[in-house]
């Protein structure tokens, strides 16, 4: 039968916090773009109607990529899905601060778009790919709050570092940073074996 682990098993190994982390990077991450972006984009020459254009694309795009997510999880390990994932969402980060256009807008629109919903996938996949999912409840009740809190502090960065350099530049770059621990963190994630004992924290 499926191996269950209970949220208090499940939270004595290393794989169930580096992956909460990584669960909370694109929440953060995310909702703060998201807040500020028409004012991201604005201070890069793209008015606001184009603003929000583009974030419809990331929407748009992100829902199909859903399905190739789907059929590259069943064939790779989630963990370096998420690894490569986030290494890319990294990419686009350092692509916008040279967004100067609305071409160069829209193409970061369809790569974060489509980059989210691998994210999207690949974070519904790890928990019941690890765990089993006799305890999901549980598991993903404390993921959820992990999310929640992180999507309440994400715009705050981005609006603190307008506020102290009247721009975004720097609160960009420091934000480049959590993608490209994620990637690391997921990279050391494998699926923990409760056969074997755990890989403990």
């Amino acid at each position: 039968g499926e191996v269950a682990w209970t949220l208090a098993e499940a939270m004595k190994t290393r794989a169930f916090w580096l992956m909460a982390f990584c669960t909370a990077v694109p929440s953060m991450v995310g909702t703060g773009l998201t807040f500020h972006f028409i004012s991201i984009l604005g201070e890069r020459g793209v008015g606001e109607a184009s603003a929000a254009t583009v974030l419809g694309i990331i929407a748009g795009v992100s829902f199909p990529s859903t399905f190739l997510a789907g059929y590259v999880l069943d064939r790779l390990k989630v963990h370096h899905v998420i690894a490569v994932t986030y290494v890319l969402q990294a990419g686009t980060l350092v692509m916008l601060l040279f967004v100067n256009s609305l071409a160069g807008a829209i193409l970061f629109g369809v790569l974060r778009g489509f980059l989210q919903g691998f994210e999207a996938i690949a974070g519904n996949v790890v928990w019941p790919n690890y765990f089993g999912r006799k305890y999901q409840g549980s598991i993903r009740g404390f993921v959820m709050t992990v999310m929640v809190v992180a999507s309440a502090l994400g715009p705050l960065p981005f609006g603190a570092a307008f506020d102290f350099f009247g721009g975004y530049t720097q609160v960009i770059l420091v934000m480049m940073l959590f993608p490209a621990i994620g990637s690391i963190a997921a990279a050391l994630a494998p699926k923990p074996d409760k056969q074997r004992g755990y890989v403990r924290v």
